[in-house]
């Protein structure tokens, strides 16, 4: 049997959509059609002899609105992610600096430099910077998070040349990205599985290395990248993380990928 609440979950899902991230262009549009579409089937029920013409004609003045003025789609985007933004600053926390994150790097991308320093302050890049020049020196003047498009976190780990990684006696054996390297016989290889970075033979974890030691939060100031050195049947090896990206944050946070170098001595 039709549930009679199914036409309104699309509406109720981007109304809660909006009241947890604010606005953006592709949320402004979905209400504005929404809200057209309703009008429209308004029109229809109380007059259905209405000409037809009265719907492009409404869409016209809904796309007026929104190219100009104070409701325009650039005003109100920039007005609720401004608040938002203002309140995440407010009540700053490390579970929330993903979110903070994603929503300056909206407003870098979508709007001026000068808007951007509204919340960071000066940000030292010629006149002419790119809006991913901008975005990411506003993330690193507040010490936050590098938010991929999948909601994952990513940080690349610094390597200051003069506090570099010892890679005396080793030779490369593997440079990862995303997925896993294979070391060799008996199906011997480092990959991230199961929210951990770790070695494995098939299908029997070998060992476990550590990230928890690490503040993954500050990676891109670290003195240099997390590196763990491990033995296996005579063999010794170094495994170097050059960059790391979880979801979530906090103690929730969940390792899901990186690049990895595999040196052996």
């Amino acid at each position: 049997r039709d549930d009679p609440s199914r036409p309104h979950i699309p509406r109720l899902a981007l109304a809660r959509r909006i009241d947890d991230y604010g606005f953006t262009f592709q949320r402004y549009t979905a209400l504005a059609l929404a809200v057209w579409i309703s009008v429209c089937c308004l029109v229809l029920l109380v007059r259905r002899t209405a000409p037809l013409a009265f719907a492009p004609a409404l869409l016209a003045v809904a796309a007026l609105i929104a190219a100009f003025g104070p409701l325009s789609s650039q005003q109100v985007c920039l007005r609720s992610q401004s608040y938002r933004l203002n309140r995440l600053l407010a009540e700053r926390s490390e579970d929330n600096a993903d979110l903070i994150a994603s929503s300056l790097r909206y407003i870098a991308f979508n709007y001026d430099q000068a808007t951007v320093e509204k919340f960071t302050g000066p940000l030292d890049l010629e006149k002419d910077a790119s809006t991913y020049e901008v975005a990411k020196a506003a993330r690193e003047k507040l010490g936050l998070p590098e938010i991929n498009y999948d909601g994952s976190v990513r940080v690349e780990f610094d390597w200051p040349e003069e506090k570099p990684i010892s890679v005396q006696g080793y030779r490369l054996l593997h440079k990862w990205d995303r997925g896993s390297i294979s070391l060799g016989p008996d199906d011997l290889m480092i990959q991230i599985r199961d929210d951990e970075l770790a070695a494995w033979s098939g299908s029997k974890k070998l060992q476990v290395f550590n990230l928890s030691i690490f503040d993954l939060s500050k990676a891109e100031s670290a003195e240099a990248p997390p590196s763990f050195d491990w033995n296996h049947e005579g063999r010794e090896f170094r495994i170097i993380l050059l960059s790391a990206e979880w979801a979530g944050a906090g103690k929730e946070a969940r390792l899901t990928g990186g690049d990895v170098l595999v040196l052996e001595k």
